[in-house]
């Protein structure tokens, strides 16, 4: 599976909905970095959770349509504050809203995305008589701001563990791809397998970021689009790094650390890591540790197989997580 075609007709609906929302809306200071945001693209792994599964279980379309819409919000609305906090330059190869429009009126577009993606979400909970979406999403977003805090303490920190790192991950990443599926099971009143969905969508995240950290330096396919080893270049402790000091002794590990913190040319940073990582199979070891995660997920899918259509749909979302080229 090398796209989401099995969900082109929901992803037809969702792109035709989002472009509805907020289009004339006013002051453009306001809105304009927010329509900007959401209409930049992305695979749209998140709502495409929720619409699948609700529409496997029979939820109410219009509903999920507003629970999807809300999360994608929320998602974005992280996107850009982190693109602040990083002074990142670009998104999805496009440049970042708060250089277009300013970091103030960035600033102040991604609040109004995490208080509307809470009204979509009071929306879809009302249209649907399903309770606790709006719960969800208030919960899972504290997870993410602690996931993002964690993330940024590791940053001068030459203390972090691979361990820790998959907690970062599972709250930064991975908590709200399983709100997602989450919700699709409360829409379409089956609260019975919302457990285990919830679970699905967090090895599945946990999976995802790490396939990510592996594409950065290993992809491939020039659609990964992406600048080739780019945690390398900002000298980010990705799981690859990660899964390398893990099999250094303790003194290898702080003087690797202190060479990729202070050498100051990236192409010799890149030699240097992919050097290391050849001599400790690295790559071979980083795959095994995703499959690992691709099990646990398809294990939590084999739970759901009397559910044989929504089985069959969730299969094919882990297989295109864990299968993806860029």
């Amino acid at each position: 599976m090398t796209n989401l075609h099995p969900a082109a007709e929901l992803l037809a609906s969702f792109d035709s909905y989002r472009l509805e929302q907020f289009r004339n809306a006013r002051p453009a200071l306001l809105y304009e970095p927010l329509v900007y945001m959401m209409n930049l693209g992305g695979k749209r792994i998140r709502p495409l959770a929720t619409l699948w599964v609700a529409k496997q279980l029979g939820g109410d379309p219009v509903a999920a349509m507003d629970a999807a819409y809300g999360v994608e919000l929320f998602h974005n609305f992280t996107l850009m504050h982190d693109d602040i906090m990083d002074a990142a330059e670009k998104r999805r190869n496009q440049m970042c809203a708060h250089l277009r429009f300013g970091s103030s009126a960035a600033i102040l577009s991604g609040d109004v995305m995490l208080i509307e993606s809470i009204r979509y979400l009071r929306e879809a909970e009302e249209k649907s008589g399903a309770p606790g979406l709006c719960d969800l999403l208030i919960r899972t977003a504290r997870e993410v701001c602690e996931g993002q805090a964690m993330d940024m303490e590791f940053e001068s920190s030459r203390e972090v563990g691979l361990e820790d790192y998959i907690e970062m991950i599972r709250r930064k990443t991975a908590v709200l791809l399983a709100a997602c599926l989450e919700l699709g099971t409360r829409i379409g009143k089956r609260p019975e397998i919302a457990g285990t969905c919830y679970s699905l969508g967090l090895w599945t995240g946990i999976g995802f970021q790490l396939e990510d950290d592996y594409l950065d330096f290993y992809a491939q396919d020039p659609a990964f689009g992406k600048l080739h080893a780019g945690d390398i270049r900002r000298k980010k402790k990705s799981g690859l790094i990660l899964e390398l000091c893990d099999r250094l002794l303790p003194e290898e590990r702080r003087e690797f650390l202190k060479w990729y913190q202070d050498e100051a040319d990236d192409e010799e940073r890149i030699a240097g890591v992919g050097k290391a990582f050849d001599q400790k199979d690295i790559a071979l070891i980083f795959r095994q540790r995703i499959d690992s995660y691709k099990q646990r997920a398809l294990q939590a899918v084999e739970e759901l197989d009397h559910l044989n259509g929504l089985a069959k749909e969730l299969r094919s979302f882990v297989d295109w997580i864990f299968s993806r080229s860029y």
